[in-house]
């Protein structure tokens, strides 16, 4: 399932990537990358690290 929402923006090879942001009494959860989903959008890039 898709947790992420892709838009281009103005300037040329520029995208805005919103993650789906998970909540309940206990807090948030925010899974910032899937590879799965990365592909599915259309991007080929491997992360070494995200923080």
């Amino acid at each position: 399932m898709r947790q992420i929402k892709v838009t281009k923006a103005p300037i040329g090879g520029l995208y805005v990537i919103e993650f789906a942001v998970h909540g309940d009494s206990l807090g948030y959860l925010v899974e910032t990358y899937n590879q799965n989903d990365m592909h599915e959008a259309g991007f080929d890039m491997v992360f070494v690290q995200d923080n």
